[in-house]
């Protein structure tokens, strides 16, 4: 790996870490759950939000490794 790739790759690793450090949550922290109507439908909408339909428009799919879309 070329050492211009992997300063890319552990500065992500640092700056990951220096957002969960901000987030307050102490480290070994044991989670919870939690079970509101809001939080089931914050979650039920994002879930909703995020489907993609496809189509298969001129039998594209599946992707062929030797084939281009295009």
């Amino acid at each position: 790996m070329e050492e211009k790739v992997l300063d890319i790759r552990v500065r992500n690793v640092l700056e990951a870490v220096k957002k969960a450090h901000k987030s307050g949550v102490p480290q070994g922290f044991n989670e919870t759950t939690r079970n509101t109507k809001a939080d089931r439908f914050l979650l039920r909408s994002a879930a909703a939000d995020s489907i993609v339909l496809l189509k298969n428009d001129d039998n594209v799919l599946p992707l062929k490794s030797n084939r281009t879309v295009c």
